[in-house]
């Protein structure tokens, strides 16, 4: 991608005020810049696998429910 393209990119971000948009352009760049130590990784999995076990999760069908309302 040129940089004029880039550019153009970066300025439609700073002139949004979609909160959705922004949050969803921050959450891609950060699965694509993260790399993470095997530890890191394995904290990672620990934490999930808590918040699993504490009820913090969300069912495949409660969010087909909740995305069609979208």
């Amino acid at each position: 991608m040129d940089a004029k393209t880039k550019y153009q990119l970066v300025e439609k971000i700073i002139q949004t005020e979609d909160d959705q948009i922004l949050n969803e352009i921050k959450s891609i760049l950060e699965k694509v810049s993260v790399r993470y130590s095997i530890p890191a990784y394995n904290r990672q999995l620990n934490e999930a696998d808590q918040q699993i076990e504490n009820g913090k999760f969300i069912s495949q069908e409660d969010l087909e429910k909740e995305s069609d309302q979208w």
